[in-house]
């Protein structure tokens, strides 16, 4: 009797085995189903494309001279026994500028003035007294300061956009903040042989106690102008089998479009076609988008292109 009932229990152990082991089956069946899982969005960031003047342009040096001027030499050789004046100093027509020793080893004479010749401010730094001058020698240079012109010097390659009017702006070091007005005024008709570029003049709009004669001009003049351009970051344009295109977003998917480019400012390439404003135009995480792909814009650049 006690044999049956070990059997039993036997069979009944098994049984409940295998019920555990095909509800685990059942389980990591279950567990493993496909699930119908969202597409994942990519990250992007954003420009609204606006309409803007774009401009090509030159970045160029240049000197601060004053527009009348006029170098004084000695009437006689010899030393430069004194000067009347300092660099800045404002003189009228005829006052003394330096005094010149003509005398000889075994004779004396009288110092002789160098006069100046017009009204206006000292603008070269006088000789120093012992200087031996002849009349050959440039003592002093009177300029005037009302009326100022930065001359700069312009590459040959662009001489066939150079011409009067062109704006420009001007800074100095004295105000590094500041950009002052200016437009050329003359532009030379011969190129320079050695140098290979050609003089180009330019004056302030505005006439500003700022500047002064001596300055060094840091300029940017500005060729050509493009009207209500479209204009894209340089980044945002990828080249697709061998086509120019970039990406919008519409209704949260990324759009690409091929594009017609036109100049290329200030790492902003010009668009053609292809392109309007108004449109959400994707600028950065373009490496892992299609056209078609779900977008995410985390940030939207509202500023200016400029």
């Amino acid at each position: 009797m006690m044999k049956k009932n070990s059997h039993a229990t036997s069979i009944l152990f098994c049984g409940l085995l295998c019920v555990l082991i095909l509800s685990g089956c059942s389980h990591n069946t279950q567990s493993q189903a496909p699930v119908d899982a969202e597409p994942q969005k990519v990250t992007v960031l954003t420009e609204q494309v606006k309409a803007t003047t774009m401009y090509t342009y030159l970045d160029l040096n240049g000197g601060i001279e004053a527009k009348n001027s006029v170098t004084v030499y000695p009437n006689i050789a010899g030393k430069i026994a004194g000067n009347a004046v300092v660099l800045g100093s404002y003189v009228r027509k005829g006052d003394p500028l330096v005094y010149v020793d003509p005398s000889l080893p075994g004779s004396r004479y009288e110092l002789s003035p160098i006069t100046a010749s017009i009204s206006g401010c000292v603008i070269s730094i006088p000789p120093k007294p012992g200087m031996k001058v002849s009349t050959d020698s440039a003592v002093v240079t009177i300029g005037d300061l009302s009326q100022l012109e930065i001359k700069t010097y312009v590459p040959e390659k662009y001489f066939s956009q150079l011409q009067e009017g062109l704006q420009a702006h001007i800074k100095v070091e004295s105000y590094p903040d500041t950009y002052f007005e200016g437009r050329v005024k003359s532009v030379s008709p011969v190129v320079d042989e050695s140098s290979r570029t050609v003089e180009v003049v330019i004056v302030l709009k505005e006439k500003d106690s700022r500047i002064t004669a001596g300055m060094y001009a840091k300029i940017k003049l500005y060729l050509k102008e493009y009207k209500a351009a479209i204009s894209v970051p340089e980044k945002a344009v990828v080249h697709r089998n061998g086509t120019n295109m970039i990406f919008t977003v519409t209704d949260g998917k990324a759009v690409a479009k091929p594009v017609e480019l036109g100049v290329l400012i200030d790492a902003r390439y010009q668009i053609l076609s292809g392109l309007s404003e108004g449109e959400t135009l994707i600028i950065d995480g373009l490496t892992a988008i299609q056209d078609g792909s779900e977008v995410q814009v985390v940030t939207s650049n509202s500023e200016d292109n400029e």
